[in-house]
């Protein structure tokens, strides 16, 4: 006969191979992507590096301009809260001299408020306080000093708004004070006309109204400073320069101006440059290569700019950067890359030796394992007995599986033989149960009738076909639902009492028999093998017996407490 080969020997010659072969061709599939990521990344570092550097000049030009269209948007803002503050200054200032004076006469107190309000000037002298009678008639006026003592309720600015008339209009609502809007002439500029915002504000004791106002664009000239100031401390990347200008070419602002340690890459533009970057903010904004002179003639790498518009102030925003620091870059990257790239080429050969050491080791304890195994399972089919079909011997691959198929056949004649034993034991159990004087059934694990015996039938007038399993005896015999459930609550306490190895103890039931009557019944339950052997005892005559005697004492006691009573 010929030898077959040993499983644990089958098993470790074949992992073996296996682990070879996988890391064999793992290592050259690593070692193939490292190539092919090194290159690809090589062709696409000069590509990515001039993209991030366009959008880094782009969010940079952008995050600019939206600071200051946002400081833009607080100009008005600030303004109105400047106004109203000084106005109402104005009014307690008012207020307080004429409470110091009230017993003065009405025109000397007039005159001492009018020089105080005349003589109070602020921003710088831009700002001074004006005051109308309900009338229309100028009061105070430090700015055009000649209107004073004049009605100018007819008085329209060039864009046709009655003035006095909108001053009026506020100091007669219901909050009495509250901010006008129109065009006035500037202390220094008398013949320009320029949009001003005022406050105006009642002033019950003299029904005067008092007002102050400023001119929208000095705000937004305040604004324009701040924002210069701001950008000047803004920390630039890498190598990048920003410059700020108008467009009629007016530079504001040049960061190569103010840091000696950034690269000139906005060194003062020539003339013709920065037309082409204001062309191209006013045109929406984008890109621009240059390729600039320096001071000594030298040709220099090119540079690459990005320029955005400020349209209502006409600003641009421009950002550059040199091209020369991006090849740099680009240099630096690749040099790194080749040297990763040699790096982890060495580690995976490393790693790849540890593994296959460490597999090898691995297989061959778990051969050492399987035959530890093999020899404990052939002990177990040897004494165990189970099992639904035999073993063809023919059909083993290996010779350690010999004796556990001779094991498993030879548990299988065992069981057959048990099989047969406990079915002789069944037909006899039945025997017994159809003989036995008291009303007995035999039931399955799945509650389901199995035997009902005749004195069963006899007893209640059921039988297997009226009672195929407990549910439609629980039905029959408890037809009352609440008595049912308290019957078989009882029942499975019982069950769970017997199942943890107490004495079966059942109560005293009345069960309902076909013909309608009711019996009695004390039940006991005996597990038989995969059944339950159920005894039902008959208490009906005792219980009838045990309710007449209790009844006939009764009596008794009645009868002798009557004869009692009768005769003293």
């Amino acid at each position: 006969m010929k030898n077959k080969p040993g499983l644990v020997t089958s098993y470790l010659y074949s992992i073996s191979s296996i682990i070879i072969l996988f890391f064999l061709l793992t290592g050259f599939l690593l070692i193939r992507d490292e190539f092919s990521n090194f290159h690809r990344e090589s062709r696409s570092t000069r590509t990515c590096a001039l993209e991030t550097r366009k959008s880094m000049l782009k969010n940079e030009v952008e995050k600019i301009v939206d600071y200051i269209n946002y400081q833009k948007s607080l100009a008005e803002k600030r303004l109105r809260e400047t106004v109203k503050n000084r106005a109402l200054e104005a009014r307690r200032m008012a207020t307080f001299i004429y409470e110091q004076n009230r017993r003065k006469p009405r025109s000397e107190i007039r005159r001492l408020i009018h020089d105080a309000l005349y003589g109070v000037a602020w921003d710088q002298g831009k700002g001074y306080y004006f005051a109308e009678d309900m009338n229309g008639t100028e009061i105070v006026n430090r700015n055009n000093p000649d209107l004073e003592g004049i009605n100018i309720i007819n008085l329209q600015d060039s864009k046709g708004t009655y003035l006095m008339r909108e001053i009026l209009a506020v100091a007669r609502s219901e909050k009495r004070e509250g901010f006008c809007s129109y065009y006035w002439n500037k202390p220094d500029q008398p013949e320009v006309l320029v949009p001003k915002i005022s406050y105006v504000t009642y002033f019950a004791p003299l029904d005067w109204v008092i007002g102050t106002g400023k001119y929208l664009e000095d705000e937004e000239k305040l604004i324009q400073q701040e924002v210069l100031l701001y950008l000047k401390k803004i920390d630039l990347q890498d190598t990048m320069a920003l410059q700020i200008g108008t467009w009629q070419g007016q530079i504001l602002s040049n960061s190569a101006d103010q840091d000696s340690s950034v690269p000139t890459t906005a060194d003062k533009i020539t003339i013709g440059n920065n037309a082409d970057r204001i062309a191209t903010a006013r045109a929406g904004g984008g890109f621009l290569y240059l390729d600039q002179p320096t001071g000594n003639s030298q040709p220099t790498a090119g540079k690459i700019s990005y320029s955005q518009s400020v349209t209502p102030w006409q600003w641009y925003i421009s950002a550059v950067i040199d091209l020369q620091a991006v090849e740099n870059s680009i240099q630096q990257r690749q040099q790194k890359l080749k040297n990763d790239t040699r790096k982890k080429i060495i580690e995976i050969g490393l790693a790849l030796c540890f593994l296959l050491l460490s597999a090898g080791v691995i297989a061959h304890r778990m051969s050492q394992k399987i035959r530890k195994n093999l020899i404990i399972f052939d002990n177990f089919f040897a004494e165990a007995a189970g099992g639904n079909a035999r073993i063809e011997q023919e059909l083993i691959s290996f010779t350690e599986f010999d004796n556990l198929a001779r094991a498993a056949n030879t548990m299988i004649t065992e069981r057959n033989q048990a099989e047969k034993a406990f079915q002789e034991s069944e037909h006899r159990l039945f025997k017994v149960v159809e003989n036995a004087q008291i009303a007995m059934a035999i039931i399955r694990e799945d509650g389901r009738t199995e035997f009902l015996n005749n004195q069963f039938s006899s007893l209640f007038g059921y039988t297997a076909n009226d009672i195929p399993d407990m549910q439609h005896w629980w039905e029959l015999a408890y037809p009352d639902l609440n008595y049912r459930q308290k019957a078989q609550e009882a029942w499975f306490a019982v069950l769970e009492r017997q199942a943890s190895g107490k004495p079966f103890t059942s109560s005293i039931w009345q069960v309902k028999s076909k013909d309608g009557s009711i019996r009695e019944i004390r039940f006991n339950c005996t597990p038989v093998g995969r059944h339950s052997l159920i005894a039902c005892h008959d208490y009906t005559e005792l219980q009838q017996t045990v309710r007449d005697k209790e009844r006939l004492l009764i009596e008794l006691e009645q009868l002798r407490k009557s004869c009692s009573g009768g005769f003293p």
